[in-house]
Formats: structure tokens, C-alpha cells, sequence
């Protein structure tokens, strides 16, 4: 906002803070458009960081404006929510005054985006983690060598536990 020669907050416009995970989808619900900021000063950030909160906004149902980093164009891109240049905060400005004026076309995006983040549950992870493991056991002198499924098991506890019984269960006696 200092970029822009603004020095105030307009009343429409509320920085709420910290505060706890349980209150979060209530403040998602409550916003007109919800930001995903990111900078291409910094190489990493710009290449490999994508926020958890894009994934939280996508499941909200709510209007996103997000900095076109390559990150975060991996998770969300122009169908799903409406991006600006990063560090441009000109171009954040006018993406954002696009996005409370077009509320039908946001509205659309923000379908597609919930539509897409259905397949980045963690069930899903899941799923595709004990599909992995299952195509790495293979059969050797009549019995399962599931060493690779084993390692591979240990990220699957931490999204599904229940996968893992089947794998070991199932694949590796």
C-alpha cells in the first residue's frame, strides 16, 4: 500500500491477525477475496514455495487473487483464480478491484478452483502413496520384497494410517 501512496487501510479492508486454526474457515468464509502473495526476489520462494493456505482457499469456495509464481501456478492458475505479477503492487491493486467487481466471473473461478482441490486430499495421498507401494513389491524366491514399500509405508502412516495396515497386511509377509 505504500507503493500505491496509501497510508491507511480503507474501513472495507481488515487485517485480522493471528488466531487459531479452528477460527480459520470461518474467516475464509467471511472474505470477499482472499490473496496468495509471493515475490521473485527471493529464487527459492518464487521457484519451489507454494503456501498450504492456497489449498485451505481453494476448498473455501472463496474468490483468489495469487502472485503468478511458478509455485503456486503448479497449484492454481489463471481458470481457477485470478493472477497478478509478482511484487507489482499496481498490478495487485488492479487485480483486486477487478476481483470485487466481477463477483459472477470470481464466483466461477472459485468453483473451478474447489472442483480441482478435491484431488489434493490427503485420502487421495494416500491412495496414490499405497498404489506406489503396491507396484514396487515384487515376488522374489516365493517371497514379497516390499523393502522400497516398507520406506515408502512410513509417509503413508503420516496421511493414512489405515493404508499402511493394508500394505503391510496385505503385501509384505
Amino acid at each position: 500500500m505504500r507503493a500505491l501512496g496509501i497510508n491507511t487501510l480503507p474501513a472495507s479492508v481488515h487485517c485480522v491477525g493471528h488466531h487459531s486454526f479452528m477460527e480459520i474457515p470461518m474467516w475464509l468464509a467471511a472474505a470477499d477475496i482472499l490473496l496468495v502473495l509471493g515475490t521473485k526476489r527471493n529464487e527459492y520462494s518464487y521457484l519451489h514455495t507454494s503456501p498450504m493456505k492456497c489449498f485451505e482457499y481453494m476448498a473455501s469456495k472463496r474468490p483468489i487473487v495469487a502472485s503468478a509464481t511458478p509455485a503456486n501456478r503448479e497449484i492454481v492458475d489463471n481458470p481457477e483464480a485470478l493472477l497478478y505479477e509478482p511484487d507489482n503492487p499496481h498490478d495487485l491493486a488492479e487485480k483486486i478491484n477487478y476481483a470485487v467487481s466481477h463477483k459472477d466471473e470470481m464466483k466461477a473461478r472459485a468453483n473451478r478452483a474447489f472442483t480441482k482441490v478435491q484431488n489434493f486430499s490427503w485420502d487421495k495421498r494416500g491412495n496414490r502413496i499405497r498404489k506406489t507401494s503396491y507396484r514396487t513389491c515384487r515376488k522374489v524366491d516365493s517371497r514379497w520384497d516390499c523393502r522400497f514399500a516398507r520406506g515408502s509405508t512410513r509417509v503413508a502412516e503420516s496421511t493414512n494410517r489405515r493404508w499402511r495396515q493394508r500394505l503391510l497386511r496385505d503385501r509384505c509377509r
